[in-house]
């Protein structure tokens, strides 16, 4: 199993799978959710999932540069691969 504390695109799928290198189960809305962890290329586009919902949740900012490989090169460091 995979818990991320986010709402998480269901297009981490693969990659994910990549990292894991083995069938898994996807649990997204983990104990404390930040928000909508889109991947990289929906930040271009824009739109409520990737800005629109952060007053809901209090949240400020914006999505650094490159977070897509940050995510999965420490989620490939936590698991030990």
């Amino acid at each position: 199993m995979v818990l991320i504390g986010a709402e998480v695109s269901n297009l981490y799928y693969s990659p994910i799978k990549n990292v894991l290198r083995q069938d898994f189960i996807p649990v997204g809305y983990f104990e404390e959710v930040f928000g909508y962890l889109p991947r990289e290329s929906h930040v271009l586009e824009g739109g409520y999932e990737v800005d629109g919902f952060m007053h809901y949740f209090g949240v400020k900012g914006e999505f650094i540069c490159d977070f897509e490989s940050n995510f999965l090169s420490s989620l490939n460091e936590i698991l030990g691969f």
